[in-house]
This record gives C-alpha cells, structure tokens and sequence, in this order.
C-alpha cells in the first residue's frame, strides 16, 4: 500500500516538461501526471497547475498505485460539475476544505482524472513492464493497459500493430491467446486499417471478429456493414424485400444482387410480380430467380 511518507517532491524535470505543456494552453487551471516508483510499485501522481497573477503554481493531488486498494488525495475536491483544487496554502483560495493541507486516504477509484501522463517512458524501466509499450500507449489510463498486460503480454502485439484502441479489450486479447490464425490474420489485414491521409479506422472488437470469420478485410467488412445498413433503411426492401430477405441474410443476398449485375429496385419490380401471380415465394428457387437487365429469368 502506498503511503504519504513515500511521496517526493516533484523532480526538476518534469516540472519542467509540465510547465512547456501549460504555458501553451489558454485555461488558467490544468490538471497533469507523472510516473514514478514506491518501494518498486509503479505510481502516478497527479498534478494541478494554476496561472494567477502572472505567477504559475504547480502541486501534487493525488497519488494511484498500479496494485493499491488506497489512493492519496489532498487539496482535490470535486463537485457535480467535475475536480477542482483548493488554493488555500498559496494564499489564492478563501477556505480549507475536506482533502486540504494533509494527505489523506480514498479508495483508489475516486480522486483520478483524466489527465495527460507527462513520462510515460517510466513505466519501462520496471522490470516486468520493460517490454510493455506503455511508451506508446496513446490515453491516459494507462494503470488499466499494465494490468491486463500483466495478465495477457499478447497485449504488446496489439501495440505494436497500432491498434491502441483494442490494447485493453480482452475480448480481441483472449482471441489472441487462443488462436494463432487470428494474430496471423490481423497482421496480415493490418495495413488496410490506414486511410489516404495515414489515419486509422477504429474497428470494433465486433467488426474485427465478424471479419475474419466471413474471411474478408478489415475495409471490406466495414463496407459490407454500410450496404447492409443502407439497405435496411431502403423504402423497398422495408416494405418489400424483407418479407423474404431477413437481416441476418443480407449479407449473402448483397453479393448475389452484386453476381446478378442488378440492384434492389429490379428486384422489388420482380418481387411484385411474383406476388401479383400468387407465386411461392418460401422457395429459393423463386427467391433468387431474378432481373437482369429487366427480363425474368427462367
């Protein structure tokens, strides 16, 4: 468990680095955080900073530990409108109030904005999260991506491939572990995730798993998912198509219309007329006879 003893003021170098960051910003109060070790457990410390009078302050709030069930809070409070700091020892603030002037203790969950993490590069030199890529880890909860990396390294591959947004979904990480087609799939599927301008599509865990197990890209499945949402919300198919075509046969009913060179509106011409001579329309055979440059086929 952490404790008040083990805190050390703020190192030179990131007050520094913290200072770059907020002297470009326009709000007068911001909220920052650093890495550091106690007695080998991984913390991060947060920090307020504040511009008042053409002075900048800057202060520890609280301190989380990667293991601990107790965080240390003082001078944070927060209110239905969010966190905010008490300046009283800086003689900026009127009041003291709950968490002022001592460290005291909550359970870890509270007292932890999100905050830019100003070192991530600490977490690698401990030992066990040396190879994490917690460098690279683009958000701010980044106790959350350690503690799954301790319970599942295929974390790093995910990493690596720069799919950051899936680094802590373990849905895709267990699929990971048990199936080795999988990583070999993603891989391979992983260079289509990048658009023309070098950004990247943010696949769900969902659109990820549908799409290697229809055996498709990564593009091509998103793709697929927007004919299949535009087709739900065709007037003709709604009112039509659907009395025959379900939902979960959409997919293979796209790529036949795709087959047959045609489109919806043929098929919905044909589909009235298989209803107008009181044709069976539960047969496949009647189902996926079709237009073709509007003549029925035989």
């Amino acid at each position: 468990m952490i404790k008040a003893e083990y805190i050390k003021p703020i190192p030179k170098y990131i007050i520094k680095r913290i200072k770059n960051i907020d002297m470009k910003r326009d709000t007068r109060d911001n909220f920052y955080s650093y890495l550091a070790t106690f007695k080998k457990e991984l913390v991060k410390i947060t920090v307020a900073c504040k511009k008042y009078k053409n002075q900048w302050f800057c202060k520890q709030m609280a301190v989380h530990g990667i293991h601990s069930d107790i965080a240390l809070v003082k001078d944070l409070n927060y209110s239905l409108m969010g966190f905010y700091v008490n300046w009283y020892e800086e003689n900026i603030s009127a009041a003291k109030e709950k968490h002022d002037e001592k460290w005291c203790e909550v359970k870890d969950k509270y007292f932890d904005p999100y905050t830019p993490i100003v070192n991530k590069c600490h977490a690698l030199k401990v030992d066990k999260y040396k190879y994490s890529v917690a460098d690279k880890y683009p958000y701010s909860n980044i106790f959350k991506y350690l503690r799954i990396y301790e319970k599942y390294p295929e974390v790093e591959y995910l990493m690596k491939l720069g799919l950051y947004h899936l680094s802590t979904n373990q849905t895709i990480i267990k699929k990971l572990k048990k199936d080795k087609p999988f990583r070999k799939w993603l891989r391979l599927n992983y260079n289509p995730l990048k658009n023309e301008y070098g950004n990247y599509h943010y696949f769900s865990s969902l659109n990820i798993l549908d799409s290697y197990k229809r055996e498709v890209s990564l593009l091509k499945a998103l793709q697929q998912d927007r004919e299949v949402k535009n087709m739900l919300n065709n007037y003709n198919y709604r009112e039509h198509v659907s009395k025959i075509i379900k939902k979960n046969e959409l997919l293979n009913f796209l790529d036949y219309l795709t087959k047959q060179n045609t489109e919806i509106n043929s098929y919905t011409d044909y589909f009235k007329a298989c209803e107008y001579l009181n044709l069976d329309m539960s047969l496949p055979i009647n189902i996926l006879t079709i237009l073709r440059d509007g003549t029925i086929l035989e």
